[in-house]
């Protein structure tokens, strides 16, 4: 079980930073909750500077690219990690505006692609190929649960 409190260990100190960089503590966040990664949001400024330092310290820590990744030290195969793991535990974006009208939620594709780093951009690009959208006003709007879904990591479990 000594690999497991290792994990924890190496988890908690990247989540703690995650954490500090909304003004939260990790410590009082429930990871078990259903969705908790929307209790707190930053901007996508805010997320790619917490990549950076989140690569660096993968990069420049064994014990954390062994316990949180599955690649070597090389920054690339790091990043695209990191970018993982903040689509599926990341906060939520602050400035998405959510648009609603009837029975329809969703975000604009253009905010959604303005919002996210040019990786998640590819990736979910890929994903939202062939789902349905609803266009209003000739704009393609994703539906509130797919994109949801997306950034929870569901597209990766089929």
């Amino acid at each position: 079980m000594r690999v497991d409190l290792e994990m924890k260990e190496e988890l908690d100190i990247v989540m703690e930073e995650m954490s500090k960089r909304v003004g939260a503590k990790w410590k009082d966040i429930d990871p078990s909750k259903e969705g908790w990664f929307k209790e707190y949001s930053w901007t996508k400024e805010e997320e790619e500077e917490f990549a950076r330092w989140m690569s660096n310290h993968i990069y420049n820590k064994g014990s954390a690219r062994k316990m949180l990744t599955r690649v070597g030290k090389n920054r690339r195969d790091i990043s695209q990690a990191v970018n993982e793991f903040l689509m599926t535990y990341g906060w939520s974006y602050s400035d998405l505006k959510l648009f609603k009208v009837k029975d329809i939620s969703g975000y604009f594709m253009e905010d959604i692609k303005e919002h996210l780093t040019n990786l998640q951009w590819k990736d979910f690009e890929k994903w939202i190929y062939g789902q349905t959208v609803a266009v209003i006003d000739d704009k393609h709007l994703v539906y509130e649960w797919d994109y949801d879904r997306w950034k929870q990591g569901g597209h990766r479990r089929w």
